[in-house]
């Protein structure tokens, strides 16, 4: 969080965590932190200045929330490429990489809105 906080000062993004330090996964170490990077880096990039991210870390579940207006297209969300936003910034394979990702550990990701919150979980 430390390495991320001048991402979100720049937008004046306030974060909330709630984060156990007792949960364990097993996993590939390398490949367990680009998920997480990526998730938190896309909240980042897709949350207007001054919006909000929630981590929570919670037994067996990782959620990265963040502020939006409208529920994302679930038939796209985790297809390479797919641009779901006006924002160039990005490339499009994140949500896919994180896919992969949690295939290759036999872990699940799941999308929702609820509340103006974009809300993906990773049941570990």
């Amino acid at each position: 969080m430390e390495v991320l906080s001048e991402h979100f000062e720049q937008k004046n993004i306030s974060v909330k965590e709630n984060i156990s330090s007792h949960v364990k996964a097993n996993g590939n170490f390398g490949l367990t932190e680009v998920l997480i990077n990526n998730l938190i880096l896309n909240a980042i990039r897709h949350t207007s200045r001054g919006g909000s991210i929630y981590i929570k870390l919670k037994d067996s579940l990782f959620e990265v929330s963040n502020s939006g207006t409208k529920e994302l297209n679930k038939d796209l969300l985790f297809k390479r490429f797919s641009k779901l936003s006006t924002d160039n910034s990005g490339s499009g394979l994140g949500l896919a990489i994180i896919s992969e990702i949690c295939r290759f550990h036999q872990w699940t990701v799941h999308y929702r809105f609820e509340n103006n919150l974009h809300i993906f979980s990773i049941k570990l």
